[in-house]
């Protein structure tokens, strides 16, 4: 046997017992019937085992069996509970089932909620699944656990060599690393690097090969002008692209009637000629991109170009946003209703199943789609591939227009792709603002702002900080000091006024946002009522909070700001407010908020601080585009604080969207499996 046929095996029997000390999938379920607890789950198992499926599914038996044993514990619920869990079994066999499955392949007590997303994606049939093909279950475990649970599996089968190349576990891996890539952006790769990657995860050179031979065949991968693409990512990114192509040579108003409206809406708006040439542009054609920095007037061009719209066309403009905060922002300066992306998706989704019989028209709470609408998505730089390819659909379906309004200088997208990037870049879609409207010069954002996207960045002069001023200023500390130092600032600052968000703290890693909240939430309330949240968070009167969910009964959006007005731990209520307005959040909701002393740049993306301290850390998630980001959700003054050593590294990394390989600039290429490297 080789080194890597036995490789596996040594994994599985030597690791399981260490990794695997279930406390048992099927006691977590039978603790999910009331007045079962862990005790008494264990008592259960014990006394019937496997034979406890057969015992809940038969009347006789329940009445036989199990009502006596349960009044041992629970003399006068025993029967009442006894006969509860015999109605209920037959809608929870299945699941029961999968748990015991799961269990049996080493999946412990302390995932219940892993077994049961997996068991919500498999449904009824998650035991056949998962015995047919147990590489199914890399789509939520990691690559290392599947195989644990994979090899012996299809052992059984096709004996051990068998297992290591059969077909389910090559793609299985091949749909691990696409995962993965896509988390980090990617929708493409080089062959090179796709190799090297399958190879990390299969051992072995030649099955990595055979695995990408078996993907191209099964139409599972495509290789395309030197890249390698996943089906689901090509079909979107190769949509959008012959879409936009398509639009790009329509032409619906011509220049003088454009001309003749602008006139109008320029005088009532007072634009800049800059901002009159994006409008006109954007109305010139049916897909077209405007871009521009922060401070540049995209607000003021936006409302412009709306007006323009309505008059020119008669018609009316769906706007939308990514996140919550931003819509409500655009709402609030338009003067007319702003989505989010999720939100006009939905209705756009469920006015077509209600209206099938308007073909030209969309109707549905408001939403108006059709030949003369323009679909105006701001802060365009934040949406995913995923929302663009539905986006677009629905676009070309009405036989809308579109436009993208956002800053290419800013973070790209949490989720896979680069469309509005690519876009931004291309003169062909793309007008661009340049002059600054929203900060003085005298603060000095703008001016540092548009270093950082210069080449020469790593070389610029910080000016030292020394309190409270407008500008941009760095204060120099080691890495151990940045929090000692930070809570510096912000007594400098006068402290965290949570009912203004006046001040805010930036940082890059998630793990640095918790601590920084979890400190500044002690130092500012010890010795007040709390109630304690979810991921170990408490919560007093006075905390800045953020709403991290859209809410759109109750009016809250992702990423709107508040704070808390008061703590009422006996009722296990929290209040707080939000946009002038008391809201109340108790158990099930208060999962929905999270301390916002400290945030990390993507959350703030799409608002503003009068004063924001941005944390330098040795990070990769730091680099220009962050910087950027974080630096412009400053109105007044930006306090730097880290070493700067680390903050130099960061502005020498390429920009975010640069490291991110994708495949949206493909054009008419075909496969051609003779040239593969």
């Amino acid at each position: 046997m080789t080194a890597l046929e036995a490789n596996p095996v040594a994994r599985i029997s030597a690791k399981a017992q260490h990794l695997f000390q279930p406390e048992g999938l099927r006691k977590q379920f039978l603790m999910r019937f009331h007045n079962i607890g862990l005790s008494r789950a264990e008592k259960l198992l014990s006394h019937f085992g496997e034979d406890l499926p057969r015992v809940l599914a038969d009347y006789d038996s329940v009445v036989e069996e199990l009502v006596p044993f349960l009044s041992k514990f629970l003399p006068n619920l025993g029967p009442r509970l006894a006969l509860q869990m015999h109605v209920a079994w037959p809608a929870a066999e299945a699941e029961w089932s999968a748990m015991a499955w799961l269990e049996e392949h080493g999946v412990a007590g302390t995932d219940a909620v892993v077994a049961r997303r997996i068991i919500g994606l498999l449904g009824e049939r998650a035991v056949e699944v998962l015995n047919e093909n147990p590489y199914t279950l890399v789509s939520i475990l990691s690559w290392s656990r599947a195989d644990r649970i994979g090899i012996p599996v299809l052992e059984n089968k096709h004996g051990l060599k068998g297992a290591l190349e059969a077909p389910e576990r090559l793609l299985g891996a091949l749909e691990r690393l696409w995962s993965d890539r896509r988390q980090r952006g990617h929708t493409a790769a080089s062959m090179t690097d796709l190799r090297n990657g399958m190879e990390r995860l299969l051992g072995s050179r030649e099955l990595a090969k055979r695995a990408i031979h078996h993907a191209l065949i099964k139409q599972r991968l495509f290789y395309e002008c030197k890249l390698a693409r996943p089906p689901g990512c090509r079909f979107m990114e190769n949509r959008v692209l012959e879409r936009l192509e398509a639009w790009r040579e329509e032409r619906r108003y011509t220049a003088a009637e454009i001309s003749l409206v602008l006139d109008t809406v320029s005088q009532r708006n007072n634009l800049h000629p800059e901002q009159r040439h994006a409008i006109e542009f954007a109305l010139g054609q049916r897909a077209s991109v405007i871009a521009g920095s922060a401070g540049t007037g995209k607000s003021t061009t936006a409302l412009a170009l709306v007006e323009a719209w309505e008059i020119l066309t008669g018609g009316n403009v769906e706007m939308a946003t990514l996140s919550g905060k931003a819509a409500q922002v655009l709402s609030k300066k338009t003067k007319r209703l702003a989505r989010t992306i999720y939100r006009l998706l939905r209705e756009l989704r469920e006015g077509e199943d209600n209206a099938p019989e308007q073909p030209e028209l969309i109707r549905y709470n408001q939403i108006h789609l059709g030949s003369k609408s323009l679909v105006l998505i701001d802060e365009a730089s934040m949406p995913a591939l995923g929302d663009w390819a539905e986006i677009i659909d629905w676009v070309e379906r009405r036989g809308a227009s579109i436009c993208l309004l956002g800053d290419s200088g800013q973070l790209p997208p949490i989720g896979p792709g680069l469309v509005f990037h690519l876009l931004a870049g291309d003169d062909r879609y793309a007008t661009r603002l340049t002059t600054i409207h929203r900060q003085t010069e005298a603060s000095g954002i703008p001016v540092v702002a548009q270093a950082i996207r210069s080449p020469g960045r790593s070389k610029l002069q910080w000016n030292r900080y020394a309190g409270k001023s407008d500008g941009v200023f760095l204060l120099d500390c080691s890495d151990r000091e940045l929090l000692e130092q930070a809570e510096s600032v912000i007594t400098d600052l006068g402290g965290f006024p949570a009912q203004d968000h006046s001040v805010q703290i930036l940082a890059a890693r998630n793990e640095t946002v918790g601590r920084f909240n979890h400190h500044f939430h002690d130092a500012y309330r010890a010795g007040q009522p709390y109630l304690r949240g979810t991921g170990g968070q408490s919560f007093s009167a006075g905390d800045p909070v953020v709403h991290t969910v859209n809410d759109y009964k109750r009016g809250l959006f992702n990423g709107v700001l508040g704070y808390v007005t008061g703590a009422q731990p006996h009722d296990h209520k929290l209040t707080c407010e939000f946009m002038g307005e008391i809201y109340e959040f108790d158990e099930e909701r208060l999962g929905n908020i999270s301390l916002s002393y400290a945030l990390t740049a993507h959350k703030m993306q799409g608002s503003q601080a009068e004063r924001v301290i941005v944390l330098i850390e040795p990070s990769l998630l730091i680099e220009p585009t962050w910087l950027y980001t974080a630096i412009t959700r400053a109105e007044r003054q930006v306090i730097i604080v880290g070493a700067t050593s680390d903050l130099v590294t960061a502005l020498k990394r390429k920009p975010a969207f640069l490291t991110r390989n994708v495949g949206f600039r493909l054009s008419g290429c075909s496969i051609n499996h003779a040239t593969l490297p």
